[in-house]
C-alpha cells in the first residue's frame, strides 16, 4: 500500500524509513509490556493484549486507509497454498529432527524428501503460471533480491540469538520478565534512532553502501557476543544490541530497494514476498540456529544422574532438575545422620548440574552468535554484489 499510495519515490524511500521505524517502536514496547503482564498475570496475557490493539487497527484501517488494488489479479491458487504450508512444515520438522537425533534420522530423512518435493513443485507451479501465488519471478530483478536477502538473513540471525539471550537473560543471570525487557531495549532504540535517516543516508553515499553496510555492522554485534570473555556479563550484551539495532536500520533501506525494482501493479506481490522473507527466516533462525545451540548446549553437558533426559533437552528442564536434587538433598539430611551424607551428595550434584548447565547454554549463545555473525557477512557480501552500484532510491522503477 505505502508503494501505491505514495508514487514519489524519494518520499517514499523516507516513508518506509518510518514505517521501520514504528516497527522499532513496536519491538522496543513489547518485551516491556509482556513483562509487566507476565509479572501479574499468566502467558495468556502476552496474547490477549493484542486483540484490542488488532481492533482498533482494523477500525483504523477501515476508514483510514484507501482501497489498493492489482489491476489485474489472478485467481487464488489452492494447491500451491497447500504446497508451501506442506514443504516449510515439513522441512522445518527435518531440521529439528536432525539436530535432536543426528543426520541418521528415519523421520527426518523422510520430511526432508517431502519437503523437498512439495517445495519444488511449489516453485515449479509459480514459475510456470501467468498468475502466480508468489511471484518469483520478481528475483531476477538484482535490486529485489538483494533487498529479500537482507531480510532474510536478518531474520534468521535475529530469530534464534534474540530468543536466546532473552532465556540467558532470565534463567542465567535471574532476571526478571520486566528486567529482561528493559535490558532487551538498546536494539530497539538503537533501530529507531538508525531508521529514519536511512535513506537520507543511501542518499548521500549510495543505497549499495548503507543496505551492505547495515548487515556488516548487525554482524559486527554478534560476533561481540561471539568474543566476549566468559562469563559473560550484561555490558558485551548491552553493547551488540546496541550494534545490532544500528544495522537493522537497513532494513528500511532493505524495503525501499525492493520496491524501487518492482512495478506499481507487482507491489503487492513484493510486499508479500518480503514479509514472507521474515516469517521464513524467523522459522528457520529457530529450527537452524536453534538447533546447532541445543547441540552444543547437550554436548557440554555431563550429566547422567536422574532424569538425566530432561535436563539435557533444555536449560529450564536441567535447572527444576538440580532443584528437585536439592530439595530431595534436604529431605534425607532432614531423616537424620544415617542419610545425611547421602543427601549431601545430592544437594551437591544438583548445584553441579545447575552450573555447568548455565556455562553450556552460556556457550552455546556464544558460537550461534559467531554463526549469526558469519551469515550476515555473507549476506552482507550477497547483497554488495546484487545491487547496482548506481541504485538512486529518489528514481522510478525502470
Amino acid at each position: 500500500m505505502i508503494r501505491n499510495l505514495f508514487p514519489d519515490p524519494g518520499e517514499r524511500a523516507k516513508v518506509l524509513g518510518l514505517w521501520s521505524a514504528m516497527a522499532a517502536v513496536g519491538a522496543a514496547l513489547g518485551p516491556i509490556l509482556a513483562g509487566l503482564l507476565l509479572e501479574r498475570f499468566t502467558w495468556h496475557a502476552a496474547f490477549l493484549v493484542n486483540v484490542p490493539v488488532m481492533a482498533a487497527a482494523i477500525g483504523a484501517g477501515l476508514v483510514l486507509l484507501p482501497e489498493s488494488r492489482n489491476p489485474s489479479p489472478g485467481r487464488w491458487d489452492a494447491l500451491a497454498t497447500v504446497l508451501s504450508m506442506t514443504g516449510m512444515v515439513t522441512l522445518v520438522y527435518a531440521v529439528k529432527t536432525f539436530g535432536k537425533y543426528g543426520p541418521a534420522s528415519a523421520g527426518a530423512l523422510l520430511a526432508t524428501a517431502v519437503a523437498a518435493v512439495t517445495l519444488g513443485w511449489f516453485v515449479l507451479r509459480c514459475l510456470r503460471r501467468p498468475d502466480p501465488l508468489l511471484g518469483l519471478r520478481l528475483f531476477r530483478s538484482g535490486p529485489f533480491s538483494a533487498g529479500v536477502t537482507t531480510a532474510l538473513t536478518t531474520a534468521i540471525a535475529m530469530g534464534a540469538v534474540l530468543l536466546l539471550l532473552a532465556r540467558w537473560m532470565q534463567l542465567v543471570r535471574g532476571y526478571s520478565p520486566l528486567e529482561t525487557g528493559v535490558r532487551l531495549l538498546p536494539a530497539a532504540l538503537a533501530a529507531l534512532a538508525a531508521s529514519p535517516p536511512a535513506p537520507s543516508l543511501a542518499a548521500r553515499i549510495g543505497a549499495r553502501t548503507v543496505l551492505a553496510g547495515g548487515l556488516a555492522v548487525t554482524a559486527a554485534g554478534f560476533l561481540l557476543l561471539f568474543l566476549a570473555p566468559a562469563p559473560l556479563d550484561y555490558w558485551p550484551v548491552a553493547g551488540a544490541l546496541t550494534l545490532i539495532g544500528i544495522g537493522n536500520g537497513a532494513l528500511a533501506i532493505a524495503a525501499a530497494v525492493i520496491m524501487s525494482g518492482t512495478p506499481a501493479a507487482k507491489s503487492g506481490s513484493a510486499a508479500a514476498i518480503e514479509e514472507t522473507s521474515y516469517d521464513i527466516g524467523g522459522a528457520l533462525g529457530v529450527a537452524v540456529l536453534g538447533s546447532v545451540a541445543a547441540a552444543v548446549y547437550r554436548g557440554g553437558l555431563d550429566y547422567d544422574g536422574p532424569a538425566a533426559g530432561v535436563a539435557r533437552e533444555s536449560l529450564g528442564g536441567a535447572i527444576d532438575v538440580a532443584r528437585e536434587l536439592g530439595a530431595e538433598g534436604a529431605r534425607l539430611g532432614a531423616e537424620g545422620a544415617r542419610l545425611g551424607a547421602e543427601g549431601f551428595q545430592l544437594s551437591a550434584e544438583g548445584v553441579r548440574l545447575a552450573e555447568q548447565a548455565m556455562a553450556a547454554f552460556t556457550h552455546s549463545l556464544a558460537l550461534t552468535s559467531g554463526a549469526g555473525a558469519a551469515l550476515m557477512l555473507a549476506g552482507a557480501v550477497l547483497v554488495w554484489l546484487l545491487t547496482p552500484r548506481g541504485l538512486d532510491l529518489s528514481a522510478g522503477h525502470r
